[in-house]
This record gives structure tokens, sequence and C-alpha cells, in this order.
């Protein structure tokens, strides 16, 4: 979550104290009117009144509002006190010099704002940007050769030289503050709403303070109400600082600042107070040697800044340039080289390697394997600590002329230069046993292992850096295929079957919008002697007009690598019920049809209403539809899957699990699933109907456990001759399927076979080829 300015922790408490800043504003605008066209007796007495409240409010809000130490919000206060003083005595006396009670105030005055401006950055803890701190000291600079120029230079040698330097003090201790103001600000990300009210009162006091400088200077010891009426919104942005609710967040320290302000402003800010004051300062005439003196030392001290300025600036942008070049070129999180420098770099490698024919280049692409799950188990930041880990320890093994690089997500890779392919598997397979001992990650111990491809060019291949990555993102493509922790070899087949299954994919995605898929039903048989059909089991058929006949085990596989599978589901289901309800008005109503499902089917969220919406728009009923699952697809059922299968069942729909006795399910997982139907594996029936005793014994068994657990239905596959039936029979197994009964079939060979045939429903069901595979 984003961190929040102290203006949005504090919206709810400003929004309130909004109306009472409005208030107080327009009551000081009166009082200050008040003051302008009527100055004694009743402006004075409004004018003090309005600036001793101001004072009360700088003494008391900060405490109030909870803020920390007092003792500097006592020098903000003495300080503001201070000026009062000198407005009052200055007033009071007569415009006959400048009066020494009202500096004395005065600059007293300033000296308590000076030490709490030093406090407040001293409280804050964090060093002053060189740049700003510059542009700050060009402030001053350029303030006090304008004001020599204006107020000191027409008196020297007047009466009035001291006078005139005692009042070009104060715009250079206006200046003073202000540049302080600045320097707090470029400390903290987003200045505190009461920090700007503070501003505010610190820039008006430099403007009346600057306009009666300017006067006296011409003028000495003139008294304008209008001008001294403004000392009262200096009063008002003090007071309002001082009482808004978010004074307590000024001292406060807040990460990186000084960034946060374009750093062009502070540029044109040293700019604007060179140009200014040297020009100023030549439209007024010299006085004598001092003058020139004192003006060629200040224009000395502005140049140097100036020139000083702009080498930090140009260091800072080399600096940023140097620093653009390198994120652009690096990883943000493990700080390794990113996919582009990994690619030039690579293109470099293959260049330089045609002068050495002797010498290969190599590419090893790591991909860890099932670290969504550390993402899904833990949180993203313990995968990111994860990720830096791995990196970490990828630079500690890296050899001398290996280069790593992040390629994205929990994917590396290393180029490098072998002696031959043998090389770069051998020092593959030796990173990956760096990885064998878990990782301590956040408290975590991880056991993750890559899976990695390793691709290898020579000089006589002129292969491009892309080309060469993409040979070995395959390999690591068919080391995950072949079980993940393998490290694989490129080879040209594994090319020509990549991009054969690529070209199957596409035409695969075009054949799922163009309904090029069909189903083609086997039936399941029981009853006596097996002669009744009870249904069929619908399988997946692709015809694709350019590729001929593609087989369920090739394009089911890639469906599920290449994210179609679930498409694909929906269609073979939607056509399954489909010919289902054909079949039942042919055949008879106590059919069903038994479809096989996908555990990637089982994760989408839109499973279950699919089913029941194709249901309703074909008119199966729930109990006609079975619903098949592979044994190792249970192995290890999560929450989701048992709630889905329990939905699907407490829909009425038959759930079951095909393949049982492959080794995978045990006793207790099966109790487990809301499961009402098992199929055997063939391997389970053929074994235990080729005379072997303890086989059948086995199967036998099997059966009379499943009876025990209440299976409604239990089917015997891969029953493909009589022998086979006759032992199913006799150990009493209640439904067969395989090809002694019939092969797959679309639905209307079935339809007009049955017509066209009398006798039993097996016995109109059509003999297929032995020969062919049952999907």
């Amino acid at each position: 979550m984003p961190a929040t300015t102290p203006a949005e922790e504090l919206l709810p408490a400003a929004r309130g104290y909004g109306w009472v800043m409005v208030a107080t504003f327009v009551l000081t605008t009166a009082c200050a009117l008040t003051y302008t066209y009527a100055p004694d007796p009743i402006g004075s007495t409004a004018f003090v009144v309005a600036a001793a409240t101001s004072i009360a409010a700088m003494a008391i809000g900060p405490p109030l509002r909870g803020a920390r130490p007092r003792r500097l919000w006592g020098a903000a206060t003495l300080g503001a006190a201070c000026f009062l003083l000198g407005l009052v005595n200055r007033t009071a006396d007569q415009p006959s010099g400048v009066p020494p009670l009202a500096d004395l105030f005065s600059l007293s005055g300033y000296g308590f704002l000076l030490a709490w401006l030093v406090m407040l950055l001293k409280r804050l803890g964090r060093r002053t940007a060189r740049g700003s701190a510059l542009d700050a000291t060009a402030v001053a600079a350029g303030a006090s050769l304008a004001m020599w120029s204006v107020t000191v230079s027409p008196r020297i040698g007047g009466s009035l030289l001291t006078e005139a330097l005692m009042w070009g003090i104060y715009p250079v201790l206006d200046i003073a503050l202000v540049s302080l103001s600045v320097q707090l600000i470029l400390r903290v990300r987003t200045p505190a709403p009461a920090m700007w009210a503070i501003l505010f009162g610190l820039v008006v006091l430099q403007i009346a303070d600057t306009a009666y400088t300017v006067i006296w200077a011409h003028h000495p010891g003139l008294t304008v109400p209008a001008l001294t009426s403004v000392f009262l919104y200096a009063y008002w942005g003090f007071a309002a600082g001082a009482c808004h609710p978010s004074v307590p967040h000024i001292t406060r320290s807040h990460p990186t600042s000084y960034h946060a302000i374009h750093r062009a402003r502070s540029r044109s800010m040293l700019l604007l107070f060179m140009v200014s004051p040297a020009v100023l300062s030549i439209l007024y005439p010299i006085q004598g040697v001092l003058d020139a003196s004192v003006r060629s030392i200040l224009l000395a001290v502005l140049i140097t800044l100036l020139f000083t300025r702009l080498s930090l600036t140009m260091s800072a942008l080399a600096r940023a340039e140097e620093d653009s070049r390198y994120r652009a070129s690096h990883d943000a999180l493990t700080d390794l080289a990113n996919r582009a420098f990994f690619l030039r770099t690579l293109e470099e490698r293959l260049a330089h390697a045609t002068e050495r024919a002797d010498r290969t280049v190599a590419v090893l692409f790591f991909d860890f394997d099932n670290f969504k799950c550390v993402n899904d188990t833990w949180g993203h930041h313990v995968g990111d600590l994860l990720l830096i880990q791995i990196s970490s320890l990828f630079r500690c093994i890296a050899r001398e002329g290996e280069f790593m690089a992040r390629h994205g997500g929990d994917e590396f890779v290393m180029h490098t230069v072998v002696n031959d392919p043998q090389d770069a598997q051998d020092r593959a397979m030796q990173i990956q046993k760096l990885f064998s001992e878990p990782a301590t990650v956040a408290g975590h111990r991880i056991s993750i292992i890559p899976s990695i491809g390793v691709a290898c060019a020579h000089a006589s291949d002129h292969l491009l850096a892309t080309q060469l990555v993409r040979n070995a993102d395959t390999a690591l493509y068919e080391a995950k295929r072949n079980g993940r922790g393998r490290c694989v070899l490129f080879d040209p087949y594994l090319d020509r079957r990549e991009r054969h299954r690529s070209r199957i994919a596409s035409h695969l995605s075009r054949a799922l919008d163009s309904e090029s898929i069909h189903v083609v039903l086997q039936p399941i048989v029981g009853g006596e002697d097996y002669h009744q059909v009870m249904g069929w089991e619908a399988l997946a058929r692709w015809e694709d007009p350019i590729l001929g006949t593609v087989p369920p085990d090739v394009f089911i596989p890639i469906a599920e690598e290449r994210g179609m599978i679930i498409t694909l589901g929906r269609v073979v289901l939607q056509q399954a019920c489909s010919e289902a309800v054909r079949l039942r008005t042919a055949l008879g109503d106590h059919l069903f049809v038994s479809v096989n499902i996908s555990p990637r089917q089982l994760l989408d969220p839109g499973f279950c209403e699919n089913v029941s919406q194709t249901l309703a728009e074909t008119g199966l009923p729930t109990d006609r539809l079975w619903l098949e699952l592979t044994e190792s697809t249970v192995v290890d059922p999560t929450a989701s899957t048992k709630r889905v299968l329990s939905a699907l069942r407490d829909m009425g729909i038959t759930v079951c699990v095909d393949d049982f006795g492959t080794g995978y399910t045990s006793l207790q997982t099966l109790l487990e699933l809301p499961v009402n139907c098992v199929k055997l594996d063939k391997m389970l029936t053929t074994r235990s109907v080729q005379g072997q005793q303890d086989s059948t014994q086995l199967l036998s068994s099997v059966l009379a456990m499943l009876e025990s657990l209440n299976f409604q239905h239990v089917v015997a596959e891969g029953v493909e001759a009589a022998h086979h039936k006759d032992a199913l029979l006799a150990i009493g197994c209640p439904m067969a399927q395989g090809w002694l009964f019939g092969g797959p079939q679309r639905a209307e060979h079935i339809i007009a076979a049955s017509a066209s045939s009398p006798g039993t429903a097996a016995d109109r069901v059509p003999r297929a080829d032995l020969n062919a595979v049952d999907q």
C-alpha cells in the first residue's frame, strides 16, 4: 500500500480547520483595513490585538497538537513577539531616523526565528543537498548586492550611512529565513500544510520589510499604515501554521525529498538571483572605492556560485545519465543484467566467436520449478526475496567469462564460452547441484530446483542471439516436459518437434473456432453376459483439412500446455451431451454419456456453471452425465477441487475416477473424495485375466472393497477378448468397456447400425479394428 502524505493522513481534521483559517483570515483583513484607514487610536488597538492573538495562538497551538519539542516552538513564539514590539516602538517614534529600540526588538526577532529554523533542520537530522545549499547562498548574496546598491551605496559619505547599513540588514535576514525554509521543504517528501502557512508568513514578512527598507532609504523613518498592516498577514500565517493539525509532522523525518522538487527550478532560481541583482547594481552609480570594492566582491561571489552550481549540475547530469543507462540495462529487483542487455552482450560474444573457430558459445536457460507455489503460499514478497537470494548465488558462482542475467519472472540466463556442448551441459548440471539444498527465506525453508535448457553455437552456425536464446528456451521446455529438475541439451530434432507442435497448436486454435472437433462414442456395457449397452464414453477426435487426422494423445497435451484445454473441454462436453440426447431418443432413456475432464477445468471458476448450462441447453438429465478424472488427478486434491467435485455430485452428476489401479490413489484419498464411480485401469484388468491367479484374486478383492464402500458403479476397461469378458463375469464385475464390445463410433453410425441389425444391443454395435488405439 502506498505511503500517505501528512495532508492525506489529517484530511478529516484539516477540513474542519479550513473554516477556522478562512474566518481568522477575514478578521485579520478587517483589522488590517481598520489600521490602514484609522491608525490612531482604534486602528493601533486592532493591530496590536490581532498580532497578540496570533502570538498567543503560536504559543498554545503546537502543544495542543502534540508538536515536540516545546522549546522549538517557544523560539518561534518569542521571535514573533519581538517583531511585534519592534513594530509598536517604530510606529510610536517620530520619523527622525531608525529607532535603536525598534531595531533591538526586530533583530532579536530575527535571531529567534533563525534559531527556530536551525533547530528544526537539526531535528530532521538530514544533510542538506549541496545544490540547494548553493542556491540558498546565491539568494542571500544576490539580496546583499541588491540591498547594498539600493540602500547603502547612495548613503556612502552621508550622515545616514550607519542607518542605511542597519536597514540593509533586514532583507538579508529575511532572505536567510526564506533560504532556511526552502531547505526545510527540500528535506521532506510532501510539505505539511502547516509548513506552507508558516512559509507564507515568512514571505509576507520579507516583502513588507524590504518595502520599508527601500522607502526609508529615501524617507528615513516614514510610516505607511497600509504597508504596516501587511505585517498582520505574516502573523496570521505563523498562527495558522502553528495551530494546523499537521504541525506535528513538521518535526518528523521524511525520506528523500530533494528530488521531489525539480532541479531545474533550483537552476532557474540561481540564474534569477544572479542576473537581477547584477543588473540592479549597474543602474545605480558607484559611490567611491568602498562601494566599488563591495560590489565587486559580491558580484565575484555570485559568479563563483554560478560556476560551482553549474559544475555540480553537470556532474549530477553525468551521474544521472550513467545511472539511467545502468537502470536501463539491469533488473531493478535482482540487480542482474536484464534481457535487452543480455542479448546485446550475447551478440557481441557471437561476433567475436568468429575469430576463434575452435570455441563454442553456450547459453544456459534456467527456470525454477514450482516457483508460482512460493508466491501463492507465502506471498510475492517472499518470492521477491527468494529471487534476490537466487541472483546473489548466481553472482557468487559465476566464473570469469560467464555473463548472468534475469530473463523475466523466475527465469535466468547465462552465456559463456566452452570447448564443446558437453562442457556446457556439465556446467549446467554443476550449477543445478548448488540448488539442491533448501533456501531459507523470511524464516521459511524452500526447496527449489531449476530446470535448465542448454543451447550452443559454433562460429560456422552464424546464429543470431535471439535464435540461440530461443533454442535454449526450447531445450528448457523439453526439460520441464520430462519431469522438471532436468537439464536438456538442444538439438535440431527438438526444434523441429517444437515447430511442429506450434503448428498443431495454431491449427487447433482455428479448429476450436470452426467446430472441427467432434466426438465419437465407445459403448459401456452391463447386464447379463454384458449384452446391454448402458452408456458411452465420449472421446474427442480432430480431422484437420491440412494436417489430416491428429491423434488425441497429440493434440490434447498441446491443448493443456497452450491454455486451450478449457475451450476444448467445453466443446467436447457440449457435443457429448447433444449426441447423448440423440442416442437416448433412438435407443432408450436409460443411457448415459461419460466425458473426460482435465484437472485444469476443475480450476476454472465457471466450470460448474458451464456444466449446468450445457445440460439445460441440450436437455440431458443430470443423472445421465458421468464426468471422469484420471487417478493421477486426485492423488493430492486441493480444497477447491473437492468443493467442485462435491458441487457436481450434488447436482446429480456421477463423478468417476478413471484408470484406477495404476498405483496413484490411496484408499484414504478415495474415501475423502466425493466420488461414486470407479473405472478399473486396463492394465489391472488384462493382468487378472491372463491366467495369473494372484492378479485375479487382487481384482476380485478390489471389486469386493469397492462394493463394501458403496460405490454405485464399477467399470472394467480394456476388455479386448472373449476370455477377458468371461473372467470379469466370473468375478462379478458389473460393467465393462473395451474393443470387444465396440470401438468409438459417430452417433449417426450407432443409430444406423441399431436400426439395421436385430438382436441384443451388444450385437448391434459394429466391431472396430482391434489395432486402433483406445483414447
